[in-house]
C-alpha cells in the first residue's frame, strides 16, 4: 500500500504463476510556502501489471491480480479492479491516476484498461455523488475507462495544475 498526499493505492497478487509489472508514485505538495505564488497538491501514479497462470495450476490456486485506488478529491474515488486467469491464460491491470488540488480548484482523472484472455474479471468503481458501478465479466474480457472530474476556475484544466 502506499499513501499520498491525495490518496492511497496499493495492489496484491497471488496464485500460482508469473507477473510482471511497475507501480510508479509522484506527489508534490506545497504547503504554507508556495513556489511561484501558487499552493497545491497534486499526485500521480502509473500502474502496470501483467499475469499468466501456471498451465498445471489448481481451480483454487489460479493468478489473481487486485489493485486498490481510493482518490480523496471532494468527489471522493475508490476504484477496486481485479483479474483471476485460467491456467493457462493470462490478464493484465493498466491505470493512470491524476489528481490536483490548488486555490483554483480539485481536478482528478482516472483512466482504467483491464481484461484477460480467459477467467474472471472484475471492478467496482466509485465516484461519490457521480456513479457508483460493479461489474463482473467470465470469460474473455478487455474493459477501457475514463472518469474525470472538474471542478476548478482555471481554464487550462486539471493538467496545467501537475508537476
Amino acid at each position: 500500500m502506499v499513501d499520498f498526499d491525495n490518496g492511497r493505492a496499493g495492489f496484491q497478487v497471488s496464485g500460482e504463476g508469473s507477473v510482471s509489472g511497475s507501480h510508479q508514485v509522484t506527489t508534490v505538495r506545497y504547503d504554507d510556502a508556495p513556489v511561484d505564488g501558487v499552493y497545491r497538491e497534486a499526485a500521480e501514479l502509473a500502474l502496470y501489471l501483467y499475469g499468466t497462470t501456471s498451465p498445471n495450476a489448481a481451480a483454487d490456486k489460479k493468478l489473481r491480480m487486485i489493485s486498490g485506488l481510493q482518490v480523496n478529491i471532494s468527489a471522493k474515488t475508490d476504484v477496486v479492479t481485479g483479474v483471476e486467469m485460467d491456467p493457462g491464460e493470462s490478464g493484465y491491470i493498466k491505470q493512470t491516476v491524476s489528481t490536483s488540488s490548488s486555490p483554483d480548484g480539485e481536478y482528478m482523472q482516472v483512466n482504467n484498461n483491464f481484461g484477460n484472455t480467459g477467467g474472471t474479471t472484475v471492478r467496482e468503481m466509485e465516484v461519490k455523488g457521480f456513479i457508483s458501478d460493479n461489474m463482473r465479466v467470465e470469460g474473455y474480457a478487455e474493459v477501457w475507462e475514463t472518469t474525470t472530474v472538474r471542478d476548478g476556475k482555471a481554464s487550462a484544466g486539471w493538467w496545467m495544475t501537475l508537476p
